[in-house]
């Protein structure tokens, strides 16, 4: 981690406008723009800018900000946005995105008393996408838990993967939430992944830039579901070091992560690798995190997202990632398909 702007070389990495409340819509346009996201997505909910395709059109030319994705206003507070008719709201929705140029419709499984729609609702988006290039990406929830009971609000299920839909979003707060595998649910999506809403949420106001996804197979010795890997730039001068730490573990604690197994399967990992020239020998932080030289799957994504990065004490980054030899990056699977959207 270090002060100051990068680039990002080919991830697309968008903003959400809900993860700005209780700032509004125009708000999240000026924020993705001074922060450098790549774009941003819209969530059609109750501030009327939001459903407005006009202004959300010039808050993108203004500010330069290309509009990735739409969210159409699938939830419980938004029922009565764009009307009441659920396939009126995607027909609006897929309008919106087509004119915005966004390329996807993200949606939710159909609530259970929705009968008719939840019903018809797998063909008719088969339909819907059949007329546009625009993809509708299904989203996973979770159940709720009722006296230890496990009830789904959705039909069939919160989890969409239950049926063969052309493209998903996978929501990795909603796994969490779910106490569901994350990987398996990307496993089971595949090349259909179209849209990832990520932890980078929980930094969405510092960050400066994002890596692309890498997934590989798991370290440690312990036998799990493969990683997804990434490295974050983050900025604030008034965090120290141990604030990053601890916002880390505050993720990894709304992530649901259990710390039962040294090196065992986790929902989210958080490693503050370095914080300007800061050098720590506390057990508890320290920095540069131990065994950064000797990975991959750090030093890769880190010169992705800057080659003139350096490790405090060891060099630059492109250096320690030659001294592990050609086959250092052997077994890493870059997903450019996946883009990070806090």
């Amino acid at each position: 981690m270090r002060h100051g702007p990068v680039t990002v070389p080919s991830a697309r990495v968008g903003l959400s406008t809900a993860s700005v409340y209780p700032e509004t819509t125009a708000s999240a346009f000026e924020i993705a723009a001074r922060l450098g996201y790549d774009g941003v997505e819209v969530m059609v909910w109750t501030d009327p800018v939001s459903q407005d395709v006009d202004a959300l059109e010039r808050l993108s030319d203004y500010h330069g900000v290309p509009i990735l994705a739409v969210h159409a206003p699938c939830l419980v507070i938004t029922q009565r946005v764009w009307g009441t008719d659920p396939w009126g709201k995607l027909q609006k929705a897929r309008t919106a995105a087509a004119r915005l140029r966004a390329g996807t419709v993200v949606v939710h499984p159909p609530f259970r008393w929705q009968r008719d729609y939840a019903r018809q609702f797998r063909e008719g988006i088969e339909r819907m996408a059949d007329e546009t290039s625009v993809r509708f990406a299904v989203e996973n929830m979770f159940p709720l838990r009722v006296r230890g009971r496990e009830v789904s609000a959705y039909a069939p299920d919160w989890d969409p993967t239950t049926e063969p839909h052309r493209a998903y979003t996978l929501d990795l707060s909603h796994t969490a939430v779910a106490h569901s595998d994350a990987l398996d649910m990307l496993e089971t999506m595949g090349d259909r992944l179209a849209h990832l809403h990520t932890a980078v949420a929980g930094f969405a106001d510092v960050l400066v830039a994002a890596s692309p996804l890498y997934e590989t197979a798991p370290w440690g010795g312990v036998e799990q579901d493969d990683f997804l890997n990434a490295v974050l730039i983050v900025d604030d001068p008034g965090t120290d070091a141990w604030g990053w730490l601890r916002r880390g573990q505050a993720l990894e604690r709304a992530a649901g992560r259990v710390r039962e197994v040294h090196w065992g399967p986790r929902t989210l990992d958080v490693d503050v690798v370095t914080v300007d020239d800061v050098v720590s020998t506390d057990p508890e932080l320290l920095l540069p995190h131990p065994g950064t030289p000797e990975r991959a799957t750090v030093l890769r994504p880190w010169l992705d997202v800057d080659p003139n990065a350096v490790l405090p004490g060891r060099g630059p980054v492109v250096a320690l990632l030659a001294a592990l030899g050609p086959d250092a990056e052997n077994g890493m699977r870059r997903r450019d398909d996946l883009t990070l959207v806090p």
